[in-house]
């Protein structure tokens, strides 16, 4: 560590400020953003003074204070240009670099979200944005606390039915202690119980 930064006061920020969940860079700048259990986004930057100018800064420090989520938020990532965050609520909503909205997924029904991934698919960004052309962001997974994995599609953003904003499950884990496994006496197979009152065979 070149320097510590102490924890941002209230004073600062004129609120409270949650525990951190989760920090990462925002790519082409040199500002960080910070996540917390309120649901509050917390921007870092450089901060000129009298005696020095930004460009001698070296230090972050808290600028701005933003409400994203209702709830915990428990994961971020960037992706092209866009900052896309998981809530406890079980929404994905994604911004700009700016902090202003872009996209929300409401409807996924899925529990806490836990994780998101994006398939890679550099085409996505590579030609300039069009208004008509909707929200350009690659497919992507969750993972959620109910031990689910829900595949989601941009598209699925500008549908109107509720059944079509909720994705397509990929995996229904057990989400709850496992309390027994039993192996199929012939076949590459076995099959887990668990306190959630899930029976699942697994190949």
């Amino acid at each position: 560590l070149a320097h510590y930064a102490p924890p941002p006061a209230a004073g600062v920020l004129k609120q409270r400020v949650g525990a951190l969940t989760t920090t990462l860079f925002l790519p082409g700048s040199d500002r960080a953003i910070s996540m917390t259990a309120d649901g509050d986004s917390v921007l870092w930057g450089k901060v000129a003074t009298l005696e020095l100018p930004e460009m001698e800064v070296s230090e972050r420090r808290a600028i701005k204070l933003v409400k994203l989520h209702s709830a915990a938020i428990q994961c971020a990532t960037v992706i092209g240009n866009l900052l896309v965050t998981g809530g406890a609520e079980g929404h994905v909503r994604i911004f700009t670099h700016d902090l202003r909205v872009v996209a929300w997924f409401e409807e996924l029904d899925a529990g806490p979200i836990t994780d998101i991934s994006f398939a890679y698919d550099p085409q996505i960004f590579a030609s300039p944005p069009d208004k008509i052309d909707g929200l350009r962001c690659p497919d992507f997974v969750v993972g959620t606390s109910h031990s689910l994995i829900v595949a989601c599609t941009a598209s699925m953003f500008d549908e109107f039915s509720p059944e079509a904003r909720r994705g397509t499950l990929l995996v229904q884990g057990q989400d709850a202690a496992v309390h027994g496994l039993a192996a199929h006496p012939k076949l590459p197979r076995f099959a887990s119980t668990g306190h959630s009152g899930l029976l699942q065979l697994w190949d």
